[in-house]
C-alpha cells in the first residue's frame, strides 16, 4: 500500500489591510517552496474574515517526513516568517499532519424521490455552493444513480482531517441542512459510521443515526439470530441435535471453527439483506437524529424489554428442552 504524502499546513493571521502585501510575500515563499528537494504539491486558501484579521492556510505535500522536516525546520522559512511578521497578527502556526486520503473525504448519499430532482437539485446547488468556499475545501464530485436507483453520490474531499470536522460541525452547514429538513428534503449523509450502511435507509435523515442507537438495534437483532442459529444450523452442522437426550438431528460433525465460520456466513447475509433493514424501518422513527426526547426515552425503554423477553424466552428452551 502506497504510503500517504507528509503534509506541512501552515497557519497565519493577516492583519486587516495587509492582505496585497502579504499575498506579494506569499508569492515569493512560494517560489522559494517550490524548489524544495521532495515537494511533491502547494496548496492555498483564504479563510474567512474576522474582526481585524484574515486567516490564510498553506498546505505543502512532501515525499517522506525528513523532506517535510527539513522545509519546516529550515533557515529560509525562519527567515521570511522573521520579516513578514509586521503582516501578522499572532506567529505563524506550523501543522504537520499525514495526508490520509479516508479521513478528510465525506460521502453524501441522497435518495430523491422520483419527481422531486430538480427540488434535490436547487438544494443541493446550495449546499455546494457553500462547500466550495468553505476553508480547507479540496474537490467535490456528483455520481447519478444507477440501473433503477434513485441515490445520487456526493464526494467531498478536504486538505486535512481536521479541514473536514471543521465543515461537518460548522454553523453554515447545520443552518443549511435544517433548512432542507424543514421542507422534507430526503438527504442522507453516509460519512463514516459504527455499523456501515445498516442505518442510512431513512430517507428523511440528514446525517446518520447517534451510534449508540445503532448498538441497541443491532444487540436486539443480533442475539435472537445468533441463539437460534447454535440450537438449529449450528447444532445440525456440528455433533446433532439433542433434546432431553434424545437425537433429534443427526449433525454433520464438521470441526468447531468450521461451524462458527458457517455462523457468521449466514448471519451476515440475513443481517444485511434481511433482518437489519426490516429492523430500521421498524425503528425509523427513533433513530432518527431528530427524535425527541420523549421519543427516544420510549424507544431505548422498548428495545430493554425487548432483550429481556428474548434472554427469558431462549432461556426457557434451553431449560425445558434440555439443551
Amino acid at each position: 500500500m502506497q504510503q500517504s504524502p507528509p503534509l506541512a499546513t501552515f497557519r497565519y493571521s493577516v492583519r486587516a489591510g495587509q492582505d496585497e502585501a502579504f499575498e506579494t510575500w506569499l508569492r515569493d515563499l512560494l517560489a522559494l517552496a517550490v524548489t524544495v528537494p521532495g515537494l511533491i504539491g502547494v496548496s492555498r486558501a483564504a479563510q474567512t474574515n474576522t474582526p481585524g484579521a484574515t486567516g490564510w492556510e498553506i498546505t505543502c505535500r512532501f515525499e517522506t517526513e525528513s523532506d517535510r522536516d527539513h522545509w519546516v525546520n529550515s533557515t529560509v522559512l525562519a527567515k521570511a516568517h522573521a520579516e513578514a511578521a509586521p503582516l501578522f497578527v499572532s506567529p505563524p502556526l506550523a501543522i504537520s499532519d499525514v495526508d490520509d486520503e479516508a479521513a478528510r473525504m465525506m460521502v453524501v448519499t441522497s435518495h430523491v424521490t422520483p419527481g422531486r430532482e430538480a427540488d434535490w437539485h436547487a438544494a443541493q446547488a446550495r449546499l455546494n455552493g457553500l462547500v466550495v468556499g468553505f476553508p480547507g475545501f479540496d474537490g467535490l464530485e456528483i455520481f447519478k444513480p444507477s440501473g433503477d436507483s434513485h441515490n445520487w453520490t456526493t464526494v467531498l474531499t478536504f486538505r486535512s482531517k481536521r479541514d473536514l470536522e471543521n465543515w461537518k460541525g460548522s454553523k453554515e452547514r447545520r443552518r443549511l441542512l435544517s433548512q432542507l429538513e424543514e421542507t422534507k428534503h430526503d438527504s442522507v449523509d453516509v460519512g463514516p459510521a459504527a455499523f456501515g450502511t445498516w442505518f442510512v435507509a431513512s430517507t428523511t435523515a440528514s446525517r446518520p443515526a447517534p451510534e449508540w442507537k445503532q448498538a441497541m438495534v443491532v444487540l436486539a437483532v443480533l442475539y435472537p439470530l445468533v441463539s437460534f442459529y447454535d440450537i438449529t444450523l449450528g447444532n445440525a452442522a456440528g455433533q446433532g441435535l439433542a433434546i432431553a437426550g434424545h437425537p433429534i438431528i443427526r449433525g454433520l460433525g464438521l470441526p468447531f471453527p468450521v461451524v462458527v465460520f458457517l455462523g457468521n456466513a449466514v448471519g451476515t447475509v440475513l443481517l444485511s439483506w434481511m433482518l437489519m433493514p426490516a429492523a430500521v424501518r421498524l425503528f425509523d422513527w427513533w433513530l432518527d437524529p431528530a427524535a425527541s426526547q420523549a421519543q427516544t426515552i420510549q424507544g431505548a425503554l422498548l428495545l430493554i424489554a425487548l432483550y429481556v423477553l428474548e434472554v427469558a424466552a431462549f432461556s426457557y428452551v434451553f431449560e425445558a428442552w434440555g439443551f
